[in-house]
């Protein structure tokens, strides 16, 4: 049986809009009971949004990172760094329509954008996976 809880981190990107990856791994000491869960509980998860502008997210690591940079140890600030990261509000707007197209109840975003944290029944979450 799949397990009832699960991360979901959704590609919005041109070649494919939205992608569930399933656990790949159990982690140690969980096992597989033989009870049905019940598939009206609710469950509390968070959908990961690609991030934008990696390229630009790469050069303020090597940057901040290099002794010989101007911007050597000059870090971005939290509202900074969501500037340059937050997810197009096109990406955004697919991520938030495919969970309520699943009747999924929205119940934050955060304030990067890169993360949505949701409330699912098992039922959903199965007929998403």
């Amino acid at each position: 049986m799949r397990s009832a809880m699960f991360m979901a981190l959704v590609a919005a990107s041109a070649g494919s809009l939205v992608e569930v990856h399933e656990p790949s791994m159990i982690p140690s000491g969980w096992r597989a009971i033989s009870e049905k869960v019940n598939a009206d509980g609710k469950f509390r998860v968070t959908v990961g949004v690609k991030r934008s502008n990696k390229a630009a997210l790469d050069k303020i690591f090597s940057e901040v990172s290099n002794p010989q940079s101007a911007n050597y140890l000059q870090y971005p600030s939290y509202a900074e760094m969501g500037d340059i990261v937050r997810p197009s509000a096109e990406h955004t707007r697919i991520v938030k329509e495919w969970l309520s197209t699943n009747g999924v109840e929205v119940t934050k975003v955060h304030p990067h954008g890169d993360y949505i944290h949701a409330e699912a029944t098992v039922a959903q979450l199965q007929k998403m996976s």
